[in-house]
């Protein structure tokens, strides 16, 4: 975890108006506010609680739903583990058999 602390409340406060902007957006996307959320302007947020919440909020109907690929990019690119339950459950193949991407 980024240093995600209470001690950042007010900068999430202020922040919170960019994320309102984002999310209220048509053409905002999973993606986007994905990287909007483990940017700059949330400090201490990085890429898998960025990825939770926006998980969060497309299931709650506020963003569309992400496709295959984008929770595959996103799940390869926040390297928490999830790469390799993937792999565990046989829905990715081992390292060096047949993989088309790096995802190590």
């Amino acid at each position: 975890m980024k240093d995600c602390t209470a001690d950042h409340a007010a900068t999430y406060w202020e922040s919170s108006k960019g994320l309102l902007k984002n999310i209220q957006g048509p053409q905002t996307t999973f993606k986007m506010l994905c990287q909007y959320l483990s940017g700059q302007d949330f400090p201490g947020i990085g890429e898998l609680i960025a990825f939770l919440l926006c998980g969060d909020l497309a299931h709650l109907g506020v963003l569309p739903m992400p496709t295959t690929d984008t929770v595959g990019e996103a799940i390869q690119r926040v390297k928490k583990g999830g790469v390799q339950g993937l792999r565990d459950l046989g829905l990715v193949p081992k390292k060096g058999k047949g993989c088309k991407g790096d995802l190590s």
